[in-house]
């Protein structure tokens, strides 16, 4: 799935940032392919996901087999925006059959760019805890930016922005066609590119790589409260 020159990066870098649509089955397809080659290679990684900090103590005593994942009391799995779901549930199970460690990082009661931030504190705390590890970071797509951006009268400073450049490379996925979950089922606005492989992987003139999928399909989230009644 990997070009040598996607391989040379991931070697290079410490910080892997995939920048993500809440809600499609393909991103954890895709953060699974880059952990797997770094296992492959006996190479030091770490998951960091857009979840609630709190969570990280426990994920990993079950990750570690020190402990049982009680899921059903974290007010997070009630989330509808696709941040976690049975999907997710399976990768944590995944993380513990590969002995990977799993920092949540997301932080609440703050503004956007208080926020972003703080979540980029909280990554780099893990980074420099040990220079031998790699971390592969997901987040949604505004937060995975590299640079500041204006959105209406308002400018966002995105937690890539705090990431060492020098270190750090960005994966943003960007999806052809098919549907998502985030606060309902929604439709991707289909895009015409030429591409023949279910996923590619191209440079942009910014050194960003582009993940094209050419389809995106839902994930089942965990509470029914926001599903279609029937």
């Amino acid at each position: 799935m990997f070009t040598d020159e996607v391989k040379n990066v991931l070697l290079k870098n410490r910080l892997i940032v995939v920048g993500e649509i809440h809600g499609a089955k393909e991103n954890i397809f895709f953060i699974k392919k880059i952990l797997s080659f770094y296992n492959k290679n006996d190479i030091p990684i770490t998951l960091a996901m857009e979840w609630p900090s709190e969570l990280t103590e426990e994920i990993n005593r079950y990750i570690f087999k020190k402990g049982k994942l009680n899921w059903l009391s974290w007010k997070f799995s009630e989330s509808p925006d696709g941040r976690i779901s049975k999907e997710h549930l399976d990768l944590i199970k995944w993380l513990r059959a590969k002995n990977i460690k799993l920092v949540c990082f997301s932080v609440g009661g703050l503004s956007w760019n208080e926020r972003d931030k703080k979540m980029a504190e909280n990554i780099l705390a893990e980074y420099n805890q040990n220079k031998e590890v790699k971390i592969l970071v997901c987040a949604g797509r505004l937060h995975s930016r590299s640079k500041d951006f204006d959105f209406g009268k308002e400018k966002y400073t995105p937690l890539g922005y705090y990431l060492p450049k020098n270190e750090t490379i960005f994966f943003e996925l960007d999806y052809l066609s098919g549907n998502y979950f985030n606060v309902g089922l929604k439709k991707i606005r289909s895009k015409k590119i030429n591409v023949k492989k279910d996923i590619s992987i191209i440079k942009n003139k910014n050194n960003i790589f582009k993940v094209i999928i050419k389809k995106a399909t839902p994930v089942h989230i965990l509470s029914d409260k926001y599903l279609p009644k029937k």
